[in-house]
């Protein structure tokens, strides 16, 4: 499945290009046409807006397009369609539109409302004094609408598409957040570590003899286990920790600004909870887990791999185990620690190749 996240921003460069495309053709048009009737004040306006959407539309085509163009691109636009009331008068109203339906595209809800008060309220002052009273407030309730309709419509867009994104993120079985989602949430921990600002961990948890269990059970049966063992994690661990289904019977824990031996203690927690519930005929599940903190010059993978290296130490002994992954290039110290023991003595273990 394509990343949604990646198709929204493909679909919303591709409006961009078409909308700033069609403004500045069709503005500098009129420009062309306003210069030629002699009319220089508004064919000033015309080519002053159509250059800063051409300027614009640049951005937009080398991927440089930042919400700083965005917000100035529709005060311009504003200024222009004040400049050109000014000059002409009500006559020229329905450019007032535009610009108040684009600044709900451009710059989002939360700031395009308050900007769209402000520009019909200095349109309106501009014309009540060449109107009369009933034309005065069929323009106002024309303006009033079409912010109206203009805000109704982007927030609907706005909820679908926060919804797509998270209905994106989330595995269907378990409802957690999926593989997508944690690998962006993995480059926000290593990059929240560069800078200084905390230190958290990952723990890798895979249930212990699952395969046989689907085999014997039945795979409806082995759902079911993952659904209630989704619902045990997210009860055991904190609510700033984030839980993800990896994939199969594997699950991962973000422990949230939580150095390895903190990490290490609410691993154990799990995996003595995990042994103690009872989620399939009466017997009991165990889970192994490997437990890693991020360090200097971690990248998603090289982080993950060494959570991976702790969790395979944990399913070659015999299972139902936390190892805690630690060291330099050459080697890992890994602490192990079975049943409660959490003083149990370290033992070096070469990292596998």
């Amino acid at each position: 499945m394509p990343n949604i996240k990646i198709f929204n921003k493909c679909i919303e460069t591709n409006l961009y290009i078409f909308s700033l495309a069609i403004s500045f053709i069709s503005i500098g048009g009129f420009g062309i046409y306003r210069l030629s009737i002699g009319n220089y004040p508004l064919a000033f306006i015309d080519f002053s807006i159509s250059s800063f959407l051409g300027y614009t539309l640049k951005h937009v085509l080398r991927n440089t397009f930042t919400d700083r163009h965005k917000y100035l691109l529709i005060i311009v636009c504003m200024l222009g369609v004040i400049g050109v009331l000014y000059n002409t008068g009500v006559s020229e109203i329905y450019w007032a539109y535009p610009p108040i339906t684009g600044a709900f595209f451009f710059i989002g809800l939360r700031k395009a409302l308050p900007l769209n008060i402000l520009f019909i309220g200095i349109v309106l002052a501009i014309i009540s004094t060449n109107v009369g009273l009933p034309q005065f407030f069929s323009i106002f309730i024309t303006l009033a609408l079409i912010c109206a309709f203009g805000y109704t419509f982007s927030a609907r867009t706005e909820h679908r598409s926060q919804e797509c994104v998270k209905l994106a993120d989330l595995d269907p079985l378990t409802n957690l957040k999926n593989r997508r989602s944690l690998n962006d949430q993995l480059i926000k921990e290593i990059s929240y570590h560069e800078n200084g600002i905390q230190k958290s961990s990952l723990l890798i948890l895979d249930l212990d003899h699952f395969k046989k269990i689907n085999d014997i059970y039945g795979h409806t049966v082995g759902d079911s286990i993952l659904v209630k063992f989704s619902k045990m994690l997210k009860k055991t661990v904190r609510e700033t920790d984030k839980v993800y289904r990896y994939g199969g019977e594997e699950f991962i824990i973000i422990a949230n600004n939580t150095r390895l031996v903190n990490a290490g203690k609410l691993a154990e927690h799990i995996r003595e909870v995990t042994e103690k519930s009872i989620l399939i005929d009466g017997k009991p599940i165990t889970v192994s887990i490997g437990v890693a903190e991020v360090r200097k010059n971690d990248t998603d993978i090289t982080w993950l791999h060494r959570a991976d290296h702790a969790l395979y130490r944990a399913k070659n002994e015999n299972r139902n185990l936390v190892y805690l992954a630690d060291g330099n290039k050459k080697s890992c110290n890994y602490r192990a620690f079975s049943r409660a023991k959490l003083n149990a003595t370290d033992r070096k273990v070469k990292c596998l190749s």
